[in-house]
């Protein structure tokens, strides 16, 4: 908004985002394609409302990237890591392992979406296009439901969620309670304390679809 302020659709042109997509990829490529999904996307609606009849960020080609292989850590390095988590933790990394889940799944995970005479968990994520709000039923395992009804009988009533901390909140001017928003920091630390190679939870899902096959 602040580099075209001014012009209209019809006047940003395929070598005004050719140049901002060179600007952006100085920092990275990634950052570049990321700024010009979000143009494609802006003006894919424009068309759709019937705004604009052309899209001019569709012509402007995607920076290179390469793909980096994701590191799936050993069996004995994850044991590692979880003899020296903190119960707390440790339930946590449980919950991503036995049902393959984002952590931010985790996060907004609610004690609703635990059905322990089932023997499962619902999960809910966005990451289908546009960001539709989807859920899918994740059965648990045997340790998952250990894990699960430990936390529940030292739950506290009144709080919803399975996973969640009190925090000072800038905005509200008070302290509150409520899910976790990334807890991605804390797995740094394990992993130097276990000395082993540094991984976060994606690996781990991985991790755990080995588990899960075999």
């Amino acid at each position: 908004m602040k580099r075209w302020s001014g012009l209209t659709c019809c006047e940003i042109t395929i070598q005004l985002i050719t140049e901002l997509r060179d600007e952006r990829s100085k920092i990275s490529n990634h950052t570049a394609n990321k700024e010009l999904r979000y143009l494609r996307s802006l003006f894919n609606l424009g068309m759709k409302k019937g705004y604009i009849t052309d899209n001019p960020a569709n012509r402007v080609d995607m920076m290179r990237v390469e793909k980096n292989t994701v590191y799936v850590p050993p069996q004995e390095d994850i044991e590692k890591v979880f003899a020296v988590a903190s119960p707390e933790q440790r339930d946590y990394l449980w919950c991503i392992r036995d049902t393959l889940a984002r952590s931010r799944e985790i996060n907004n995970l609610t004690w609703e979406d635990v059905d322990f005479e089932g023997r499962n968990v619902t999960l809910f994520t966005r990451e289908k296009r546009h960001g539709i709000k989807t859920s899918r039923i994740i059965p648990m395992t045997s340790t998952l439901c250990e894990v699960l009804i430990g936390r529940y009988q030292n739950r506290d009533p009144q709080v919803p969620w399975v996973y969640w901390h009190s925090y000072f909140s800038r905005k509200e001017g008070k302290t509150i309670c409520g899910p976790y928003k990334d807890r991605k920091k804390f797995m740094k630390s394990l992993c130097q304390k276990a000395g082993v190679r540094y991984f976060r939870f994606y690996p781990l899902r991985h991790s755990g679809q080995v588990s899960w096959i075999a």
